[in-house]
């Protein structure tokens, strides 16, 4: 131990008495707090104009342009500086021998020579403890976990690129050379990611061996055993290869050198394959508020399902959405997981390619590709996917038939026990599932679906068509992440000519008058305690007055106006009321809905229903118009005026009314809705100009209020509570004159002083 700590202490007394270890020092933690002081002066603009900024300590320590990644990403560069004379120097000098002759093994000259980078780095990383002191005085709540462990990763990135640069150095006699060699290596560990991913085995070990992906969960503040081994592995196969080369070159005998590199690479990689497996993967989230974790019903859910799970991605090359399962983005979707693997380790994936009609999108193609196998060719080898891996429209029909899902980019889960559901890609900017979707999937698998049927058969809107004034967009449209479909309800059409039973009844726009036989069979439905959503305009409510009638509610004749309009003057932007939210979390309070032709309901108390309007007008000046039946050629609505003497009175009306009881021992759901247009395609896709319109929430707020709030599932999780910092952009800037350029010329001064008295000396 006194010789490893005596060849320690002259290679430290090498890098402090050296100019370009502190040049290196001064530029690195220039650039650090380039990055910090960036970042703190967004951060103080923000305070100044809004008086919070959220999530402060993971913005200025793990944001991209964070402290962090900056210091990480210039390590890259500074360690072959620094690692390039710890053996070439000493063999290029002859001092090498002078070691060998010795009473100095070569584990402790390697040994030796690493721990005077261990100790050396605590200047260099500790560069970043007064950003550290700094911020956690001046955030409030300041999440030093996440900073820790980001610290943490900084630190074992700077030990497995010594111990690298350190064999490099044992490679030659230039010190040039071991630099180059360094970077080179690297470079290559860092990419390596991006090596073989057409290939699953050798993808798995390149994603495994690369360094640039193991310090991106730590510096988030997620703790994993798996992280934690791969930099020890790292560490410990570069200094046994450093060991070996110098045993080598003091008693050459090749076989036996071989052996040993061929051994020691065969039982570290073996251990950290073994130490890899999701079931042998131990995770500690050190965020104050565990963001790196499922939420809770998420982890309930996935503890639920028993046996293994297995997840196919199937990718139709013909389709130009087809790059959303290419081989480059196959390692990042299996990260997409890696939070479900800690409670579930048993998840298996595979991806399976074929080429088939684009029913997602048949125009798409180049005017010399209408061949749709000739577009998966040139997708293929676009992607480096092997054509022998692709199947053709037969072989892929033969498995599975995909033309239900449009013959898009989508999942299957399939359970042990053979049960299956979907979970797709959608057509947003997002395009790939959240936790909020995968759970729903699991949920799915484990309880299965509610059922939402939509009563068909009167020209009611139709969940099959895409037109402005259908429902397909909340409802059937697969690839929309709000759709009911994919918050984990079965939604069908159904006919009232015959009995039936659902969780969730639509009835959307009766347009033509149910038959008696229809009518009894709703009423009955609703007598045994079924939900239900109930929508008309205005003209048609009379279609559906038995239905009304038997929930108590009536309907003023007429049409809603609203005078403050700055479209049309039917356009309501109806407001949800106070007692909204207690019904559902989607329900915002003061939320605004756009209501393009609404009805005024009226509704009376009773014992037998509970009556909690939802939507209201958004004022008490609006007025329910009877006069006026065509509003087309009125654009303005002080062309209208509210008649006293027609019983047109200016107050507050209901637009949308929620009912309850309890029937047989459960609670019976009811939502009337005085406007169907709301639940519109056109709605739901295009929101109004002149007011922030959020149709969608209230729809998904109805039918998750129905569902007794279990869908879509919760996965809300708490917010961050380090959202403010007390700082000023005058503060701000002062405070980066003194961290990025004070700071500096100290540690330059500093250097200047200890390297002119070694020279003195």
């Amino acid at each position: 131990m006194k010789q490893t700590w005596a060849i320690c202490k002259s290679e430290l007394s090498q890098l402090f008495y050296s100019p370009i270890a502190w040049l290196i020092i001064v530029i690195f933690s220039f650039q650090t707090y380039q990055a910090f002081t960036s970042q703190l002066g967004i951060i103080a603009n923000d305070m100044d104009l809004h008086g919070v900024a959220k999530n402060v300590t993971s913005y200025l320590f793990a944001h991209v342009s964070g402290l962090y990644n900056s210091m990480m990403r210039n390590l890259y560069m500074f360690i072959p500086l620094l690692t390039m004379g710890l053996m070439s120097r000493d063999m290029s000098n002859g001092a090498i021998k002078l070691l060998y002759s010795s009473p100095v093994t070569s584990t402790q000259i390697i040994l030796g020579k690493f721990m005077s980078m261990v100790l050396f780095s605590f200047v260099m990383i500790g560069v970043a403890f007064p950003a550290i002191w700094f911020a956690g005085a001046h955030v409030e709540n300041f999440d030093y976990g996440l900073v820790f462990s980001g610290l943490a990763g900084a630190f074992f990135l700077f030990w497995a690129y010594s111990a690298i640069g350190l064999f490099m150095s044992c490679l030659t006699n230039y010190q040039i050379v071991a630099a180059l060699l360094t970077l080179g290596t690297l470079g290559f560990l860092n990419h390596l990611s991006n090596v073989g991913q057409q290939l699953d085995f050798i993808r798995d070990i390149t994603y495994w061996a690369s360094l640039s992906v193991r310090t991106e969960q730590l510096v988030f503040g997620l703790v994993s055993s798996e992280d934690i081994i791969y930099f020890v592995i790292v560490i410990t196969l570069f200094l046994l290869y450093s060991i070996f080369l110098l045993q080598y070159k003091k008693n050459p005998r090749k076989g036996l050198c071989a052996a040993k590199y061929v051994g020691a690479t065969v039982i570290v990689l073996a251990l950290g394959y073994l130490t890899s497996r999701p079931s042998m993967v131990f995770y500690h989230d050190a965020t104050q508020i565990e963001s790196n974790t499922l939420t809770k019903n998420s982890i309930d859910i996935v503890k639920k399902l028993e046996g293994k799970l297995d997840i196919t991605t199937y990718a139709n090359l013909s389709d130009y959405e087809s790059w959303c399962a290419s081989p480059v983005t196959i390692s990042d979707d299996i990260k997409r997981y890696k939070t479900y693997l800690r409670f579930k380790p048993d998840i298996k994936m595979k991806t399976v390619y074929y080429y088939d009609e684009p029913l997602h999108n048949p125009d798409y193609g180049e005017p010399d590709a209408s061949d749709m196998r000739e577009t998966a060719v040139k997708f293929a080898e676009g992607f480096g996917i092997p054509w022998h891996k692709v199947l053709t429209p037969e072989e892929i029909r033969q498995k599975i038939d995909l033309r239900g899902e449009q013959n898009y980019v989508v999942k299957q889960l399939t359970t042990e026990d053979g049960r299956q559901t979907w979970l797709r890609v959608f057509d947003d900017m997002l395009k790939y599932p959240d936790e909020q979707e995968i759970t729903t999937a699991l949920y799915r698998l484990e309880n299965g679906a509610l059922n939402a049927a939509f009563l068909t058969g009167h020209n009611e809107r139709s969940i099959r068509r895409a037109e402005d004034a259908d429902y397909n967009g909340f409802s059937s449209a697969i690839h929309s992440r709000e759709a009911l479909v994919n918050i984990g309800f079965d939604v069908k059409e159904v006919s009232a000519d015959t009995t039936f039973k659902t969780d969730v009844l639509v009835v959307a726009d009766v347009r033509k008058a149910l038959t008696e036989t229809e009518s009894r069979n709703i009423l009955d439905y609703l007598a045994d305690g079924g939900n239900m959503v109930l929508t008309f305009e205005p003209q048609r409510a009379g279609l559906v007055s038995d239905i009304l009638a038997y929930l108590g509610v009536g309907v003023l004749n007429g049409t809603v106006v609203y005078p403050g309009s700055a479209t049309a003057p039917t356009v309501i932007p109806a407001v949800t009321t106070d007692y909204a939210s207690i019904l559902s979390g989607y329900f915002f309070p003061h939320m605004m809905v756009s209501m393009p032709t609404a009805a005024a309901i009226d509704y009376m108390l009773s014992s037998e229903w509970d009556a909690v309007p939802v939507l209201a007008t958004p004022g008490a000046d609006c007025w329910n118009e009877t006069e006026t039946t065509d509003f087309g050629e009125i654009s303005d609505v002080s062309e209208l005026s509210a008649n006293r003497a027609a019983g047109e009175f200016q107050k507050s009306h209901s637009l949308a009314i929620a009912l309850s009881r309890k029937v047989n021992g459960k609670e019976q759901r009811v939502m009337v809705i005085g406007d169907a247009d709301c639940l519109s395609n056109v709605e739901m896709g295009s929101p109004r100009k002149s007011f922030r319109a959020l149709n969608q929430f209230f729809c998904t707020g109805v039918f998750n209020w129905l569902s007794d709030n279990r869908l879509p599932i919760d996965v809300s999780r708490q917010s961050p509570i380090d959202n403010a910092m007390d700082i000023t952009p005058e503060s701000a800037y002062n405070w980066t004159v003194l961290l990025k350029w004070v700071l500096q010329a100290i540690l330059a001064v500093i250097g200047v002083i200890v390297i002119v008295v070694r020279q003195r000396r």
